[in-house]
């Protein structure tokens, strides 16, 4: 999709530019999830790591929420939301004082 931008101050126009959108795929999604220091993955594996215990998460199981994500209308917001769901168990579930591993599949 392309987009063309124009700003108008004062009857000027100040700035043009022009944008390429592109629909994300299930790859683009993966490498969000793993290589993306602002991942919504690593917000919650803080908040389990934080009560001491560990998180396991499979390859397949990131590929699956890249799947899911692509799929979905919100874009990148859907991550957040299909993470969710999959960590909800293992953030309600920590306890302090009590080492836990948690293997979060979807």
């Amino acid at each position: 999709m392309n987009v063309f931008y124009r700003i108008k101050l004062y009857n000027k126009y100040i700035f043009i530019f022009f944008v390429n959108l592109k629909k994300l795929n299930e790859d683009d999604y993966f490498t969000i999830l793993i290589n993306s220091k602002s991942s919504p993955m690593n917000d919650f594996i803080k908040q389990i790591k934080f009560h001491r215990d560990e998180v396991e998460i499979t390859q397949y199981t990131l590929h699956e929420v890249g799947k899911d994500a692509a799929q979905s209308e919100l874009g990148v917001k859907s991550l957040h939301q299909i993470l969710k769901k999959m960590f909800q168990e293992a953030l309600f579930t920590t306890t302090e004082g009590m080492y836990r591993k948690h293997t979060i599949t979807l």
